[in-house]
């Protein structure tokens, strides 16, 4: 919406994809509306964090390490030379996003378009902050700025439970 130059544009869309799309239509339209009545001359380029340069990871970063959970549930590992792969449980078979730990303290993509990095907030708890932009051919660039998973803690079963567990497993195979 620019209301100083009485324009908007508005996207509506009954398919069950990202309304990240339908934004970035609306925009490419407002954006040729402006080239149209010269108001703007050309559009900017796609913005990256570009490549990756590698600097050393502190140890301690290992310590976040584990299963992340947001939309998806995510397995966080990473090597002591500073790369993190994040696997998606669900898929197992898909291959891992890699990451090269740079100096300003967070991880990139081979591709320079996502940057994540860990952080604990107040609440103790451990997220994973990913900075991203995407690109949709002929559609322009979007950035996403997102808390994308919550580092799941260990759920350990007391004793009494696994007992129990183990007992009910022996009364239903002597059930049949």
């Amino acid at each position: 919406m620019l209301p100083e130059l009485n324009m908007a544009a508005a996207v509506i869309s009954s398919s069950e994809g990202s309304s990240v799309i339908a934004q970035m239509l609306a925009n490419e339209l407002l954006l040729s509306a402006l080239q149209g009545k010269n108001v703007i001359q050309e559009l900017k380029q796609d913005k990256s964090y570009g490549i990756p340069v590698k600097a050393d990871m502190p140890q301690e970063l290992s310590l976040y390490t584990g299963i992340y959970s947001g939309s998806i549930v995510l397995k966080v590992d990473m090597s002591t030379a500073g790369e993190l792969s994040v696997f998606t449980i669900a898929a197992p078979n898909s291959p891992a996003q890699k990451y090269t730990y740079t100096a300003d303290g967070s991880f990139v993509n081979e591709e320079g378009t996502e940057k994540i990095k860990f952080v604990v907030e107040k609440n103790g708890r451990t997220y994973l902050w990913s900075r991203s932009y995407i690109s949709v051919p002929r559609l322009g660039q979007t950035a996403i700025s997102e808390y994308s998973a919550e580092r799941l803690e260990t759920n350990e079963l007391s004793k009494e439970v696994m007992v129990f567990s183990a007992n009910r497993g022996q009364r239903k195979a002597n059930d049949s």
